[in-house]
């Protein structure tokens, strides 16, 4: 059974630079929030008990460095990054700089995904119905809250160790849900049986 549809990061450990905020009442306690398999909803609470092992948050400052460990060399095609932006003291970052090592020591960069991708989304893309409401109009990416970054690399690659750089938007924290990877990154249109009729073929 092949298993190349796998997040190859769930339940792995990983380290980071700095620590997490204490004072947002959601921190990555025990740094294994970003690697359980569970991504934010959209969102705008922050410590609701089904939001507190679905994100943590980072006070704005400097870069956030992840260290993660697949535990051995992985066959790899992509990464997703999953971020939450439930205010506007906690935000989607500026750009995530992605490099890949086979021993921690040296490392190969292999992409960066930036803030405004979130606008872009590579296939189809249903958002939440507050998308586009008022209450998130100041927001710096409006209503979209919670977005997975894709991240395909050029062509496949074997790593053990994955690093995520995390530059925060200026004077904002950071909201950060999932840390993924995968074997294969494909974008692929959705099946036809959950596709919205054309409207301009409707009867």
């Amino acid at each position: 059974m092949s298993d190349i549809g796998k997040n190859r990061a769930q339940g792995k450990p990983y380290t980071a630079n700095r620590p997490s905020s204490d004072a947002s009442g959601n921190p990555d306690s025990d740094a294994r929030e970003l690697t359980n398999g569970i991504a934010i909803a959209p969102t705008d609470y922050t410590t609701a008990k089904l939001v507190q092992p679905a994100t943590a948050f980072w006070d704005a400052g400097d870069p956030v460095v992840f260290t993660l460990d697949l535990g051995q060399a992985q066959d790899l095609g992509g990464v997703r990054v999953v971020t939450h932006q439930p205010n506007a003291r906690f935000c989607h970052p500026k750009t995530i700089e992605v490099s890949l090592s086979s021993d921690g020591q040296t490392w190969e960069p292999a992409g960066v995904i930036r803030h405004d991708d979130l606008f872009k989304p590579p296939g189809d893309f249903e958002p939440w119905e507050w998308d586009d409401h008022a209450k998130f109009a100041g927001l710096p990416a409006g209503g979209r809250l919670a977005y997975g970054y894709p991240l395909a690399f050029p062509k496949p690659v074997t790593a053990r160790y994955v690093r995520f750089a995390f530059a925060p938007l200026e004077g904002k924290g950071l909201g950060i849900s999932e840390l993924q990877a995968f074997a294969r990154v494909e974008v692929a249109p959705w099946p036809a049986e959950i596709r919205l009729p054309d409207p301009g073929n409707a009867d």
